[in-house]
């Protein structure tokens, strides 16, 4: 436990620092009264939970009761209030399991720290955004995947393992649907299954198969049995249908939209496990219940929704994880330096540390792009790839191109230079 003190210290400390100065300069969104789009559905739960009234919004944000709930016990006099503390109490609690959890890829500590920094000072992620944006249930969803990881990470699948997945998985699904990913996980585990590595799985399956329990399967009929009775106590004001929404985005999501609104997500940092490729494969390989879960999030985020910035940064266990293992295994502070001083400046931009989250609506009609928005005034929407205008995305998204092209230019040289 005394090893991962300052990691803890170093995630509380930046955590508080990031949400203060977050919360004294960054305006809150001016739509539909500082409540955004899903913001006003997620506060009439929560009144109706204070009145004792029927739960009635549209579908699906009728079903995440969870954290409106909480939010009408601790301040049902002010849910924004109440939304903001539940919410950044759990961020903060995400960035220190996260940092912990790299610690198990890396013995390097400043890698832990590097990633932790980038983590919390994303400009998309609670820590800035909640005071743009302060209604959100994501961070305690993201708290019960980061929980389930360090259970599944565990070698073989013992009856408190299930027990465990089990009580998260029960927790999780009155807060939102991705409550399902760690009853999958455990399947997948169970059944010797990596979704990148086809070949062991079919050996693994074909060997352990005899050997499964029913019992992984709990989880996943909790799950079932808990999102019915959630379905039976609220009224949803649409028709909606996870399948219908699915199947549309699906049909009308651009390729280049969903690779661009990753890189967003992300950063540069993204660029390092795609152009060390064979390090990539064997960290996935060598951990398939993060492979399994990186995974379900590329299918999620393409499926699951037109904010597909946000569902890809669901991915974050799984990816600074990984940025943390091949970063370690190619020393990249010692053999890459100009390539990682490259994704340092590119990263630096693509936080957006030194700008605020402009206002919706405005009347403001140009982008200055810098790979991301560059500036206060420009359309909120154009943050995001999938909402953004059509000259300010394919902007962005060349301008990203070309920085992927001269760091593996970099790469290549530097790579060569070590061989001679």
């Amino acid at each position: 436990m005394k090893k991962y003190i300052g990691y803890l210290v170093f995630a509380l400390l930046v955590s508080v620092a990031t949400i203060l100065i977050s919360h004294l300069v960054q305006p809150q969104i001016s739509f539909n009264d500082g409540l955004g789009w899903d913001g006003v559905k997620y506060t009439k739960i929560a009144h109706d939970f204070v009145e004792e009234e029927t739960i009635s919004t549209k579908a699906p944000f009728v079903y995440r009761i969870g954290v409106p709930y909480l939010v009408s016990i601790i301040s049902p006099n002010d849910t924004t209030i109440g939304f903001l503390i539940i919410n950044w109490l759990f961020s903060i609690i995400n960035a220190v399991l996260l940092a912990i959890l790299l610690s198990r890829f890396t013995n390097k500590k400043w890698i832990v720290y590097f990633l932790t920094f980038l983590f919390i000072t994303q400009w998309h992620n609670y820590f800035r955004f909640g005071s743009f944006y302060p209604v959100q249930v994501d961070a305690l969803a993201l708290t019960i995947i980061l929980s389930s990881i360090f259970i599944l990470l565990k070698n073989g699948i013992s009856k408190r393992d299930v027990a465990a997945i089990s009580i998260l998985t029960f927790l999780g699904v009155f807060v939102r649907e991705i409550a399902a990913l760690p009853a999958l996980l455990l399947v997948l585990k169970s059944f010797g299954i990596s979704g990148f590595d086809i070949k062991s799985s079919k050996a693994n399956w074909k060997s352990n198969r005899s050997l499964i329990k029913t019992s992984a399967f709990i989880p996943i009929l909790i799950f079932i049995l808990v999102t019915a009775f959630i379905r039976v106590g609220v009224e949803p004001t649409n028709t909606y249908k996870f399948y219908n929404a699915a199947l549309g985005i699906l049909y009308t999501k651009a390729l280049f939209t969903y690779i661009h609104s990753w890189i967003v997500s992300y950063g540069s940092i993204l660029f390092i496990p795609i152009l060390f490729r064979n390090q990539t494969k064997q960290f996935l390989r060598t951990n398939p219940v993060l492979g399994n879960l990186l995974m379900l999030i590329l299918v999620l985020s393409f499926v699951g929704g037109a904010d597909t910035s946000r569902l890809a940064y669901w991915g974050f266990p799984v990816v600074l994880a990984c940025i943390a293992w091949v970063m370690n295994r190619i020393k990249i502070e010692n053999n890459y330096k100009l390539f990682f001083l490259i994704i340092i400046v590119a990263q630096f931009v693509a936080q957006r540390i030194m700008f605020i989250i402009p206002d919706y609506p405005s009347e403001m009609t140009t982008t200055n792009m810098i790979l991301v928005p560059f500036g206060n005034d420009f359309p909120y929407l154009n943050l995001f790839p999938a909402h953004s205008e059509l000259v300010p995305r394919v902007v962005g998204f060349l301008q990203w191109v070309g920085v992927f092209i001269v760091l593996l230019f970099v790469k290549n040289k530097t790579k060569k230079s070590h061989s001679k």
